[in-house]
């Protein structure tokens, strides 16, 4: 029923066009069968573990993301009740394409210094 009323609020163009929408579930997904625009949430109602997408600059790799509040570097992900996700702090990938986005509403939301390395220490911060 979310995913027919979201399309719908987008084809009036009451909203905009949602380009990740959240899947949430027990187990971890496989990663060969990820599919781009959907961000994988394992977990359950009181928990969450990890989230796993494609990336969205289409380089094919995957990226997990550390829900748990106990490891460094951890991430949140909220997610309304139009399933689209609000990921927090940005995502910056460390290696290969170094893209570097903030996922907010279903929206992917590219920081300017995109494709560019990280620098090291604000990892370890």
């Amino acid at each position: 029923m979310k995913n027919w009323v979201r399309q719908f609020l987008e084809a009036i163009r009451w909203i905009p066009r949602t380009e990740l929408v959240a899947v949430i579930s027990e187990d971890h997904p496989d990663q060969a069968s990820l599919s781009p625009g959907v961000l994988h949430v394992v977990g359950g109602k009181d928990y969450q573990k990890w989230a796993y997408l494609k990336c969205p600059c289409k380089c094919g790799a995957v990226i997990m993301l550390s829900l748990a509040t106990t490891r460094r570097p951890n991430w949140e992900v909220a997610v309304d009740w139009l399933n689209r996700p609000t990921v927090r702090p940005s995502v910056w990938q460390t290696d290969g394409c170094y893209s570097h986005f903030w996922i907010n509403e279903g929206h992917v939301k590219w920081v300017k210094d995109t494709g560019t390395r990280p620098p090291l220490k604000s990892f370890y911060a």
